[in-house]
């Protein structure tokens, strides 16, 4: 009886951590995504005015 529980809550932790981890790294993806999307342009304009 204690294996298949011992599984079970293995499997559980296992799902439950990994749903963690993807939702933890989706978020940071995201705020990399809108910081990287408002500072590029600046830079390329920055970059722009410099060569002029």
């Amino acid at each position: 009886m204690a294996g298949p529980a011992l599984a079970g809550l293995l499997t559980a932790a296992a799902g439950f951590f990994g749903a963690t981890t993807v939702l933890g790294f989706g978020s940071l993806g995201l705020l990399l995504a809108t910081a990287l999307v408002l500072t590029v342009p600046s830079v390329r304009r920055n970059c722009s005015v410099r060569r002029n």
